[in-house]
């Protein structure tokens, strides 16, 4: 873990000293940070209070820078604390408390209160609600069927036989021509088919009436009067 010590310098030249004394006792230059004196306090703050410092312990160093001083910030590890700040303090970094001691010009700021004004706006629009009806609900009835089919099934059989006559007038045409004759077994199987045919429906009818209604509210607003007050009758805080 680390932690940021500050040191706060009159003088910028001893404040680039301390920087030195805390580079050549092992710190890194890359985490010292230094704010030159008549810097922007918005600046300083916003840098101290990423360093982890509560805004007002930043408000009262930033405005120190602002007069004049210069601000070493460097972070180190917690064991390297004690360490840093005896340096820091060597080199003639001045307590906080000092120059918080020094006189400070009064500081002047502005308190706003705002008075809304408001209006109220009417918008009509619609909503839909129901009031009954009906409600058509489809159920499906599965029946049975049976009927009977006849099937035929065709087995084929082949048998070669002697035989000893003339060839026929017709036959001798076709006698000597090369032919194939493919010949299967076959059987029918029963088959099922359905059609679905529309044999009724039931209409749903609904009838609209639109009819123009005038509806009406009342908007409001506020109105701020604004008068000038004496001083008797200016209130009290």
């Amino acid at each position: 873990m680390s932690r940021t010590v500050i040191g706060l310098y009159k003088d910028p030249d001893a404040a680039r000293k301390a920087v030195d004394a805390l580079v050549e006792a092992g710190g890194h230059e890359e985490d010292i940070e230094v704010l030159k004196s008549g810097g922007d306090t918005d600046t300083v703050l916003s840098r101290l209070t990423e360093h982890g410092f509560d805004e007002n312990a930043g408000r009262r160093i930033a405005e120190a820078v602002r007069k004049g001083h210069t601000l070493v910030a460097a972070e180190v590890a917690d064991d390297s604390i004690k360490a840093a700040d005896e340096i820091l303090h060597e080199h003639g970094a001045v307590r906080l408390q000092q120059v918080s001691s020094t006189s400070q010009r009064p500081r002047t700021h502005t308190e706003t209160e705002t008075v809304p004004i408001v209006e109220e706006h009417i918008e009509v629009g619609k909503r839909r609600e129901t009031s009954g009806g009906v409600r058509v609900t489809t159920h499906v009835t599965e029946t049975p069927v049976r009927e009977k089919v006849q099937l035929r099934e065709e087995e084929v059989d082949v048998k070669r036989r002697r035989i000893n006559r003339p060839l026929g007038r017709e036959e001798a045409a076709t006698a000597f021509q090369e032919r194939t004759i493919d010949a299967v077994n076959s059987t029918e199987k029963a088959e099922v088919h359905k059609e679905a045919r529309v044999t009724g429906e039931v209409e749903i009818t609904r009838t609209v009436t639109e009819q123009e209604k005038t509806v009406g509210g009342t908007e409001r607003r506020t109105d701020v009067k604004v008068e000038k007050v004496s001083d008797r009758d200016a209130p009290s805080r």
